[in-house]
């Protein structure tokens, strides 16, 4: 099926009480298991091969989505009956197909976040107007980070956001 949209997945409801009230929990450690939690759906559930032009960017740099890639991929080899039931690929596989913003707040995350997900498929990241944005600005992480270069931080800044809102740079221009 053609579905040729974006789609920002940003994580919102989940439960709350107990041990997740402490220390801002829901926001600091619920919010990158749940961002988790949608990759994990999208590719398993087998939602990127059925619409393989549709565009998903994951928030907060995909959550714990970029650190757990790897758990996906040996639970996807050792128990292919729980995992591998509703996907045509390897979980490695779709890495392509999945974007994430910048959001992360620290330059060695970011440096880990293209490593894996890769530079093209990296965005600006706000989260404006909420606490857990940017301080200073909005890109400072990705205008200051040394191993970018200036066109790997225009991309990230400008072009992919343009690309995956399938939108053309001479409108800005």
């Amino acid at each position: 099926m053609e579905l040729n949209f974006s789609f920002f997945v940003h994580p919102w409801d989940f439960q709350r009480g107990g041990c997740l009230e402490a220390y801002w929990s829901p926001w600091l450690t619920g919010m990158p298991q749940r961002t988790a939690h949608a990759a994990l759906c999208l590719i398993l559930g087998g939602v990127l091969d059925r619409f393989p032009s549709a565009r998903f960017c994951l928030a907060h740099g995909g959550g714990a989505f970029p650190f757990t890639i790897g758990r996906f991929q040996h639970g996807h080899f050792c128990r292919p009956d729980l995992c591998a039931q509703n996907c045509l690929k390897t979980p490695k596989e779709y890495l392509g197909q999945i974007w994430t913003d910048s959001l992360v707040h620290d330059e060695r995350a970011l440096q880990f976040l293209v490593d894996v997900i890769g530079k093209n498929r990296v965005l600006l990241g706000s989260d404006y107007p909420f606490p857990l944005g940017e301080i200073d600005r909005e890109g400072k992480v990705v205008e200051e980070a040394d191993f970018l270069s200036a066109q790997e931080k225009d991309d990230i800044l400008v072009g992919n956001v343009l690309e995956f809102l399938n939108v053309d740079r001479k409108q800005f221009e």
